[in-house]
């Protein structure tokens, strides 16, 4: 379930910040990420966030 997940919120910062490189939305998606309290082969980066993308 991550990966649609995921390819939405990137697509949501990719209209915010229609100019921001590969490597800044990958970084954005890592910071987003709430630690779970799991394993990390549980959870991987955790619970993505969105927030206000202002």
């Amino acid at each position: 379930m991550a990966t649609p997940i995921v390819s939405g919120v990137a697509a949501l910062l990719l209209e915010r910040y229609p100019d921001i490189t590969i490597s800044d939305l990958r970084e954005e998606l890592f910071t987003r990420c709430q630690d779970l309290g799991q394993p990390k082969e549980r959870q991987g980066l955790g619970l993505i966030q969105i927030g206000n993308l202002s």
